[in-house]
């Protein structure tokens, strides 16, 4: 129920155009998770001011950690990540989240000169925590 709610308040807060006026905008600083070197820089974070609910989205390379929102533990959220980019000669693909530790797994498989090489990739996330 919890979860429900916080998805609605934040369609809510972010589709109605504008937030609510306990609610505020952050933009988390910008940084690099890439092993391949790329800079992803996040998209805003969407916190109320009664901390009892927040979302956050942007993108993450495999092996990256999702921040959990200040305030948050990681018990109080549910992780999404999905591929962020796909690559035409990719066999297939996974993408998983530790919910305990954040850390995002995003592999694709391609056919290597020889045979199938697997390689790191870059997914999308979402983030929602509620108390």
């Amino acid at each position: 129920m919890k979860i429900v709610l916080a998805v609605s308040l934040v369609l809510l807060m972010s589709g109605c155009g504008g937030a609510d006026e306990g609610a505020s905008l952050e933009t988390p600083a910008t940084g690099s998770n890439s092993a391949a070197g790329e800079t992803i820089t996040p998209q805003a974070a969407v916190t109320n001011t009664g901390t009892t609910v927040a979302a956050d989205a942007g993108d993450v390379s495999d092996g990256g950690t999702i921040a959990v929102p200040t305030g948050f533990v990681a018990s109080q959220c549910v992780f999404t990540a999905a591929l962020a980019t796909v690559d035409g000669s990719a066999i297939s693909s996974r993408t998983a989240v530790n919910t305990t530790s954040g850390v995002v797994t995003c592999k694709s498989v391609v056919q290597g000169k020889l045979q199938p090489e697997e390689k790191s990739c870059v997914a999308s996330y979402t983030i929602i925590c509620a108390k």
